[in-house]
């Protein structure tokens, strides 16, 4: 599922993952923003969550395939080469 929520100036995009069966993957939150962070900050965000930076808070085409590499993919460890593949050569031209 792909929220995006807008109150005033501040966006930000969450993808949470989950399957019939039950099983949660991490949840992406994505801001508005270059994502230029200290990294004091960055090391307390939880560790069940990934946290991506990007100009309009967009699920664009760069965040959705950090999504397959980062989540969906690990979940499907057996058959990541196959769904990579197909991925690639079905979206990315």
């Amino acid at each position: 599922m792909v929220y995006k929520i807008q109150h005033k100036c501040n966006h930000v995009c969450i993808i949470h993952t989950f399957f019939t069966t039950g099983t949660i993957l991490k949840t992406v939150i994505v801001f508005r923003g270059k994502g230029v962070l200290p990294a004091a900050e960055k090391a307390q965000y939880d560790s069940r969550v990934i946290v991506l930076f990007q100009s309009s808070a967009w699920a664009d085409r760069n965040i959705c395939n950090e999504w397959i590499d980062e989540v969906l993919a690990p979940a499907f460890s057996i058959h990541y080469i196959l769904l990579h593949t197909l991925y690639l050569i079905l979206y990315r031209k």
